[in-house]
């Protein structure tokens, strides 16, 4: 299967980094882990053969801000005709996660409702556990961020770690897989514990890198100001801990095997 990054950044879009979208094209599906401005990318030519063939469309939303779901009115432009399924997290304290997306999708925010784009479209609530789609085992785990998030494993491919807290079981969650695409806004974490928003930082998504022995682990949601300079800092923190470590970048693409993952992870 082909992993590419569509976006790596998080917050707003910059003409380098959209925010964070992660399309996986295996022979019959096409995977996108959230959908930010960097599904855009699917339009451009250089990323045509992603959409040859025939297959459906897997979405897996790690939660509802609006930075990873700004894609989903994009998808009667991208996939018309084709079956997709949109995999929505609940949101914690407020409820029914598609239901939260069905009203935010529609008129006066957009000029049409879900069930009106030209696609048989599908919502589902996200599970936590293992769902089989297409070739491979989708598993889904509760994370810490404001209104809470989702984690996602792909197999023995791919595990998918974004806005977040860390948190101890991340490693086990993690552990065996070729590529690891885990959110990076700061370097180091924040001493004073103060950010309202919780994130991880480049060392603690090495760290997670480590325990788990993945095999690359590559740095995403980045925070669209930090400068080259500031970028450079951010890789230096993660390589201090694991070696193997890029920054991602949009375009990214990697060739990878996938399996089921072990039924015994968290």
């Amino acid at each position: 299967m082909e992993v590419v990054v569509l976006g790596s950044a998080g917050w707003f879009p910059r003409p380098e980094r959209q925010t964070t979208c992660v399309c996986v094209r295996t022979p019959s599906t096409l995977c996108l882990f959230d959908v930010g401005s960097g599904l855009a990318r699917l339009a451009q030519p250089e990323y045509a053969w992603l959409l040859q063939g025939d297959f459906e469309v897997a979405v897996f939303l790690t939660h509802l801000h609006l930075d990873h779901i700004v894609g989903v009115t994009y998808l009667a432009a991208l996939f018309p005709g084709r079956r997709t399924t949109l995999f929505v997290p609940d949101v914690r304290r407020a409820g029914d996660g598609p239901v939260w997306l069905q009203r935010l999708v529609r008129p006066p925010f957009f000029p049409h409702t879900l069930s009106e784009f030209p696609l048989p479209l599908q919502l589902k609530r996200a599970q936590l556990g293992a769902v089989s789609i297409g070739e491979c085992e989708v598993t889904a785990r509760l994370q810490r961020h404001p209104g809470g998030s989702l984690g996602y494993r792909l197999g023995d491919a791919l595990v998918v770690l974004t806005d977040c807290s860390p948190s101890e079981d991340a490693g086990a969650f993690a552990h065996g897989a070729r590529v690891l695409i885990h959110e990076a806004w700061t370097a180091l974490p924040d001493p004073a514990g103060t950010n309202p928003a919780p994130h991880s930082s480049a060392g603690e998504a090495a760290e997670v890198a480590a325990q788990g022995e993945v095999g690359e682990l590559l740095l995403c949601h980045l925070h669209p100001l930090l400068a080259a300079g500031d970028l450079e800092r951010v890789l230096t923190a993660a390589r201090a801990v694991f070696p193997l470590t890029y920054l991602a970048e949009d375009g990214m693409r990697r060739s990878v095997r996938c399996s089921k993952a072990p039924s015994s992870l968290p």
